[in-house]
């Protein structure tokens, strides 16, 4: 399915023990946790979803309730995945890889650590895997928020969205697609 995925840049950051994640995005209007998308902790999308994610193109159609999806169209909603470690998620197919300093590419990447570090053979900067260039199609994390029927660079989510989840988590955030 596809999706839209955001984390936090700091691949180890969770919400902590009676952090109440969903209030943030109910306040915001992200999410309504009134309504149920299905399996527990999937939720529908809330009345400021539109404006909190913003959908690219003249006028996208976009289902924000299982009624109003189209045929082969999956109705916008929201998922938390918390892993017990970081982990790595991709698109299908993952991008080449590149330095974030020159923008080379980074070869073969090995991603069963995130802490594991890479030289770029042209600049010389050393990063740690995570912080490389995935270019929209991967990211590292414990905590994930998954915005299910978005497909590969449908949408992307708002400066006040991201500014509201660093304020919150006290780091930036990253996304990515999948699907």
């Amino acid at each position: 399915m596809p999706s839209l995925l955001l984390h936090p840049s700091d691949p180890c950051w969770i919400p902590g023990a009676g952090d109440r994640f969903s209030d943030l995005l109910e306040k915001l209007g992200l999410i309504d946790t009134t309504l149920k998308a299905g399996r527990s902790g999937d939720f529908q999308a809330g009345e400021q979803f539109i404006n909190l994610i913003m959908f690219l193109g003249c006028s996208p159609r976009v289902a924000l309730e299982p009624g109003e999806a189209d045929e082969g169209q999956t109705a916008c909603h929201l998922q938390y995945h918390l892993y017990p470690e970081v982990t790595f998620l991709s698109a299908a197919k993952r991008p080449q890889v590149r330095c974030p300093g020159c923008r080379a590419p980074a070869g073969e990447v090995d991603t069963s650590s995130h802490v594991q570090s890479v030289t770029c053979a042209r600049c010389g900067q050393t990063v740690q895997v995570h912080a490389l260039d995935w270019r929209r199609a991967a990211g590292f994390g414990r905590f994930f928020l998954e915005i299910g029927g978005v497909y590969p660079h449908e949408a992307v989510p708002s400066e006040k969205l991201l500014d509201s989840l660093r304020e919150h988590s006290g780091g930036a955030w990253q996304y990515f697609y999948t699907g």
